[in-house]
């Protein structure tokens, strides 16, 4: 009896110190309940009536744990199911702190726990909490706008880095999931890509999120990010938006290392051929474009220069099967070009098509020459 009233007298204490909100008071109290944690104390009993608290914050819980009094661990697997709970925890991680450095060490701590459970790789059921509520955070992160991303809200999440306390290779595992999360955040069609491709350098949606996305793809070994884009196995259940900014993000960083962006693509367009896979050979071309932007010349010139150099020569425009499929995929990217130079250029230096096939290669021109008219009679 004599271990149910002091477990019971222990929660008690520390609901009064919940609802006095005093720092120093808790910290106290539960120096004094540790005292009180000798081998007979009913630690169910304990943390039963602590959990029976109405709204108990995840602060608190928070706090129990770093004071060794509750296990954040049985505070997750209890609530695991309560939205509302994990819900919380995913806006703590996300708060902005405004200067207020307790919070700051409260958020530090909660995020690098779930991600150093999340990436144990025991398979636990604690592991399988904490990566559904890194998974939300990440979801949410990912759907901040431009004017959200205020510097105090993000040092959390740049923190992780520089903290101490995850390992190089729980580290390595978060970035390589945040990858494919920021890939899998909403499924955005490839046209919809295209149409923003040239204000990559903007702090415009999506790509107020490329620092972020610099600083995880850094981690990464360039062949493991060059995997992930050139996987085809994602490739129609993808946000095509975000794409684009790994791939900027990816430029950017490993700008040493865009050879091996090149010659995955060279083997991206000889499958799409070979399969004839039009959206393979959309890809390639978005990718084609987007190191072309990083070029020294201007973009129409780089563009157009990266074009005849993957297609100008091809053994596959010199067959009619090939020819029709690669001017049927141009052709559908035409409605959506806004670059007059682009096109133009096209015009200027044209492929070299077999004269028997012409007359297929005509049509293309043809649309660009009415896409041009319409675009230049909109900018006047």
């Amino acid at each position: 009896m004599q271990n149910i009233q002091s477990s019971l007298v222990a929660a008690k204490m520390l609901r009064n110190a919940m609802l006095n909100k005093e720092e120093f008071s808790l910290i106290r109290i539960c120096m004094d309940i540790k005292a009180m944690m000798n081998w007979d104390f009913n630690f169910k009993e304990f943390m039963d009536a602590v959990y029976e608290v109405p709204d108990i914050k995840i602060e608190f819980l928070w706090k129990l744990h770093v004071l060794q009094i509750l296990p954040f661990d049985v505070s997750l697997i209890r609530f695991r199911s309560e939205t509302a709970n994990l819900e919380d925890i995913c806006n703590l991680c996300l708060m902005d702190t405004a200067e207020d450095e307790a919070s700051e060490f409260v958020q530090l701590g909660l995020i690098s726990y779930l991600t150093n459970k999340a990436f144990s790789g025991n398979g636990e059921e604690i592991e399988k909490v904490c990566l559904s509520i890194i998974r939300n955070f990440l979801k949410e992160l990912f759907l901040l706008k431009p004017e959200d991303m205020t510097k105090r809200r993000m040092k959390i999440f740049f923190s992780l880095w520089k903290c101490g306390l995850i390992e190089n290779k729980t580290l390595l595992e978060f970035c390589i999931y945040s990858v494919h999360q920021f890939l899998k955040n909403q499924n955005v069609a490839m046209m919809e890509a295209f149409l923003i491709q040239e204000r990559c350098n903007s702090h415009d949606e999506p790509f107020h999120m490329t620092f972020m996305m610099e600083k995880i793809i850094k981690s990464l070994k360039p062949d493991d990010v060059v995997c992930i884009l050139f996987d085809s196995n994602v490739e129609s259940t993808i946000n095509w938006k975000n794409y684009l900014v790994i791939l900027e993000a990816f430029v950017r960083t490993h700008d040493n290392e865009c050879k091996i962006i090149l010659r995955s693509n060279e083997e991206l367009v000889k499958r799409s051929f070979q399969q004839l896979d039009q959206s393979a050979l959309k890809k390639a071309i978005i990718i084609g474009r987007q190191t072309a932007l990083h070029s020294k010349e201007p973009f129409s010139m780089a563009y157009n220069q990266w074009f005849l150099n993957q297609f100008g020569d091809s053994l596959y425009i010199k067959n009619l099967q090939y020819i029709s499929f690669f001017i049927q995929v141009l052709c559908e990217f035409v409605p959506y070009e806004r670059n007059i130079g682009i096109m133009k250029v096209s015009l200027e230096r044209p492929l070299t098509i077999a004269s028997e096939y012409q007359f297929i290669y005509n049509d293309y021109t043809v649309l660009l020459k009415t896409r041009i008219k319409d675009l230049e009679v909109c900018f006047v």
